[in-house]
């Protein structure tokens, strides 16, 4: 009896984790103070200007990453990409599991240790110093950053605060860009389960 449960308990986890998790990492143009940016392919994500932008200016100023390769179950791996910014303005940065089609193939992930650079985003890329949104449910929202839609602020995921996000629930980021600097955003992703509604 005991094994026939287990047997149908692993079979309900491996569902939830039935597709592939990839990541996806956008450069987003803020409006009346964009730059231009130039992408960088790594051995992780493969960028790109976003092909049905009509506004040049929009479409310069804006790259796509999704990674090339799926994210291992039960661990976290350090997602990176590499921008140069060929103008002075400011950029959104869009974290996320990766896109597709269909909605509810949109896999979640966890994200944790968000770095510029380097340096932890704004002295807060452990996540650890919050505000409460009162007007969205009193979620709490890392200081420094946005979440929309559904994303979530776990406080205590395995012993550290983690954001639970999808491609239509992002954690997101600003930049302050300059002419001519190499920009390399990091954070630490794992493979997480849809969320029940």
């Amino acid at each position: 009896m005991k094994s026939t449960l287990f047997a149908v308990l692993m079979l309900a986890v491996s569902s939830v984790f039935a597709a592939d998790t990839f990541w996806r990492i956008d450069v987003s143009p803020i409006k009346d103070n964009m730059a231009p940016v130039s992408p960088v392919e790594t051995e992780m994500a493969k960028p790109r200007h976003p092909e049905w932008e009509k506004d040049e200016a929009k479409k310069a100023a804006a790259l796509i990453y999704q990674s090339k390769k799926a994210l291992p179950a039960g661990e976290w791996t350090t997602c990176e990409i590499t921008f140069k910014a060929e103008g002075n303005g400011k950029t959104y940065v869009n974290l996320s599991g990766g896109w597709a089609k269909e909605v509810k193939d949109r896999t979640w992930v966890y994200i944790r240790n968000v770095k510029v650079n380097g340096e932890s985003y704004k002295g807060n890329g452990d996540l650890k110093k919050v505000w409460k949104e009162k007007k969205n449910g009193d979620r709490f929202i890392p200081s420094g950053f946005w979440m929309n839609v559904k994303a979530k602020y776990l406080e205590d995921f395995e012993g550290a605060p983690a954001i639970l996000c999808n491609y239509d629930s992002k954690l997101i980021l600003n930049i302050d860009l300059t002419e001519g600097t190499t920009y390399v955003v990091s954070c630490e992703m794992k493979p997480a389960p849809t969320p029940a509604e």
